[in-house]
């Protein structure tokens, strides 16, 4: 009875839940690591995917799965970025994904920052982190496509995942910090609905965009010819 009742239950939750999928071209993975104490050095991957379960009925997301191409590193240094690639950090040839998989459901609150814990594994090293989600709202865009936005902030430790590269400064500090900061920007779409990318440019073509605007009801008209190319 118990096993039916679980079973009962996972396909309850699963009748409400959708399957979303972040959208890279809007979304970013940044972090940042304080420089000589005094500065700062920027970088963000640029080779990502993720997805995960919203269950609409308990305002609930789950079973969050996200990985990042350890080689699309960039800090808009190429030297930098080559010594990022290799063994001393992410050593990306043997280790070429990072990955983060979800524990457990959180529920969203709008605008709040919530407990995210999850396993973030980087290299061959897993470790269990905190992450702080902010659910940022919904919006439909102007092809009626329905986007989730979201939030993620973190800090990690170089050390834990041992990133132990350094040098030590006149005063016994170092060059680089420990800690690094980290913040994720993202625009998730249901998996079954989501805009082409194309779509989301403005049209150069003036009857091109004349067509869009009067299909709209923004204008009462179409002004310019339509030729071959539209």
């Amino acid at each position: 009875m118990d096993l039916l009742k679980i079973t009962l239950m996972l396909l309850i939750f699963n009748l409400n839940a959708t399957d979303l999928e972040i959208n890279p071209e809007h979304s970013k993975v940044e972090f940042r690591v304080e420089f000589m104490k005094l500065s700062k050095v920027d970088g963000r991957f640029r080779d990502y995917k993720g997805n995960f379960s919203f269950n609409e009925k308990d305002n609930s997301i789950d079973l969050i799965q996200f990985k990042i191409a350890s080689k699309s590193v960039d800090t808009g240094d190429a030297k930098r970025d080559r010594h990022l690639r290799g063994h001393e950090f992410f050593a990306v040839e043997a280790f070429p994904e990072i990955q983060f998989v979800s524990l457990g459901k959180i529920f969203l609150r709008l605008n709040q920052a919530t407990k995210l814990k999850g396993k973030l594994k980087i290299k061959n090293i897993e470790k269990v982190v905190d992450l702080d989600l902010t659910y940022k709202g919904e919006i439909l865009d102007p092809w009626g496509k329905r986007n989730f936005f979201f939030n993620i902030k973190t800090e990690l430790r170089r050390s834990d995942f041992q990133f132990t590269w350094n040098k030590v400064l006149d005063d016994g500090s170092f060059l680089l910090s420990d800690q690094v900061d980290v913040n994720i920007d993202i625009q998730a779409q249901l998996k079954t609905e989501k805009t082409a990318f194309s779509k989301f440019m403005i049209p150069t073509n003036k009857a091109i965009y004349e067509r869009e605007q009067f299909a709209k009801g923004k204008i009462k008209k179409i002004t310019t010819p339509t030729g071959k190319k539209d």
